[in-house]
């Protein structure tokens, strides 16, 4: 087996680039999630607070609703599973509604 030392003199040897990922942090429980946002707050104060989400949708039959989703960042206090998401609803640029997906 190789130790740490011959492994990375090998890899540089060969020119060889090892990327790092940082591993996914584990998902928060609703309530921490909903603890950090509240019913009023507009879209940058969510961001600020949430983070950017990973998707965004614009509601086209209702004028003024736009959803963020974050994915993966929640799960469900009843069985611990990680949710699929977590969705901010916003009306006229304010939150009105904090909703979970499993």
């Amino acid at each position: 087996m190789f130790g740490c030392k011959m492994l990375t003199t090998s890899v540089l040897s060969f020119g060889f680039v090892l990327l790092f990922t940082a591993l996914p942090a584990v998902a928060e429980t609703r309530d921490e999630f909903r603890a950090k946002v509240r019913d009023g707050m507009s879209q940058t104060e969510v961001v600020k607070k949430l983070g950017k989400p990973d998707h965004i949708h614009d509601d086209e039959k209702e004028i003024g609703v736009t959803y963020y989703y974050y994915f993966k960042r929640t799960r469900d206090p009843g069985s611990d599973q990680q949710d699929r998401y977590a969705g901010i609803s916003f009306h006229d640029g304010r939150l009105i509604r904090v909703h979970f997906q499993r």
